[in-house]
């Protein structure tokens, strides 16, 4: 009887351990899908969650924000286990848009969630497309928001037909990103490419050994705007750079773009894009346009292309090295470039981005009343007056200034060793003298 007792006492230990597992999953996933769909490239819906005693499905629909019509459908079973609950499903992306499943294989505990995404061949459905991704394996480890990685790799990425771009294979391309340590909010990205091939106007043209790494952390902006400002810095490489078979250079460049608003930058980007589905759509069907959505996006647009350029976004490229050697024209040329341009955001005027936004091609209905402090020729003068760019590259040889169009040529000094191109408070200099 005593061990019928304890046998009662441990399956009661048992049952209930299930039934604080269960609701802790329950939890984790009403909070994940609610992180989703507050992220500015997502966004969650139809979700359904339900929980027995030892198990849990979930499915909820994922669209790309902007393009509402590129949605997929994810099928989770997670099953409760008192140390580790094993996750498993699909995501199964709507076939108007790509074919083939992604298979989720992951394990969840109190520590966090590690696994992979896997597909075999992914294909984009559109007619005039053809090509496919295969091999994809996506390793994923999640602690915390300071305690993650994503690492990403394929066999291959190839396509045949795109539209206007030419035909392309990418060889087991991998990408990773990662929190660099416990201790910082860096971001740590790196992708390798042992191999691209593109086919472009008769020529098989190689590029081999393509490196990029990057480093993203907090800009001392942040502080001051109180939104996720971000310095970046990496370099980028490209070891060998061929035309069928025959190698003809390489490349390496460092690159800095510091005080961007990484986010403002892409819900710009995703308010834009509705704009132009919306245009397209009125065009078509005028009557069917929301008049009051369309402003509300023209003033998103205009409210994050404020925020981006309020933080003074800079970009370089400090510098850029290249060995192009073509032993049959007789040159081997080493050029080097720099380049840097910024935007002042100090005390922006939000009247020149108003006037821009509302005189854009993509806006079909009238300003608000109250708008109308610059004309467009002001707002363009008074953002240009804001923009600083600097461009110093190395004097080609004679045998490529033999080749560039005329009127370039004609720009370029060949006593200089090196040819300056720099806009400042709305004037242009090349090589010291003002252009305009």
């Amino acid at each position: 009887m005593a061990a019928a007792g304890v046998a009662v006492v441990g399956i009661g230990g048992y049952l209930a351990a299930q039934a604080v597992v269960g609701n802790e999953v329950e939890k984790a996933l009403v909070e994940s899908f609610e992180r989703l769909d507050r992220s500015p490239s997502l966004s969650v819906s139809d979700v359904h969650i339900d929980k027995t005693l030892f198990s849990t499905t979930a499915t909820a629909t994922l669209a790309m924000a902007g393009y509402e019509q590129t949605t997929a459908e994810l099928d989770m079973h997670i099953d409760h286990g008192i140390l580790k609950s094993p996750v498993t499903g699909t995501i199964h992306p709507n076939e108007a848009f790509i074919t083939g499943d992604i298979d989720i294989d992951m394990i969840a505990s109190m520590s966090g969630v590690e696994g992979q995404l896997t597909a075999d061949t992914l294909k984009p459905a559109e007619a005039a497309v053809d090509g496919a991704m295969t091999g994809l394996v996506i390793d994923v480890s999640y602690t915390d928001e300071n305690r993650w990685r994503v690492d990403t790799q394929a066999d291959e990425i190839a396509f045949t037909r795109w539209v206007d771009i030419p035909p392309f294979r990418v060889i087991s391309p991998h990408w990773a990103m990662s929190t660099q340590d416990e201790e910082s909010e860096s971001v740590v990205q790196r992708m390798d490419i042992p191999r691209l091939e593109i086919t472009t106007q008769g020529l098989d043209v190689y590029l081999e050994a393509i490196e990029f790494e990057a480093v993203m952390e907090p800009s001392a902006k942040a502080d001051v705007t109180q939104r996720p400002v971000q310095n970046q810095n990496g370099s980028f490489r490209v070891a060998d750079i061929g035309i069928d078979d025959t190698s003809i250079g390489s490349l390496s460049m460092t690159i800095l773009a510091n005080n961007w608003d990484g986010q403002a930058f892409q819900d710009y980007h995703e308010d834009y894009a509705n704009l132009v589905f919306m245009k397209n759509r009125f065009e078509e069907e005028p009557e069917s346009v929301d008049e009051a959505l369309y402003r509300q996006t023209i003033d998103r647009v205009i409210e994050n292309g404020y925020l981006f350029l309020s933080a003074s976004p800079e970009v370089a490229i400090a510098p850029l090295d290249a060995h192009i050697a073509m032993p049959t024209l007789g040159l081997d040329f080493k050029p080097h470039l720099s380049a840097q341009m910024r935007f002042d955001g100090e005390a922006l005027s939000r009247e020149a981005l108003d006037s821009l936004a509302y005189t854009s091609d993509l806006v079909l209905i009238d300003p608000p009343a109250a708008q109308g402090g610059m004309n467009e020729e002001q707002a363009n003068a008074y953002l240009l007056n804001r923009i600083y760019f600097d461009v110093r590259l190395t004097t080609p040889p004679r045998e490529v200034l033999m080749q560039l169009p005329l009127l370039v040529g004609l720009m370029i000094d060949p006593a200089l060793e090196e040819q300056t191109l720099t806009w400042d408070r709305g004037q242009l200099t090349l090589n010291g003298e003002t252009v305009m």
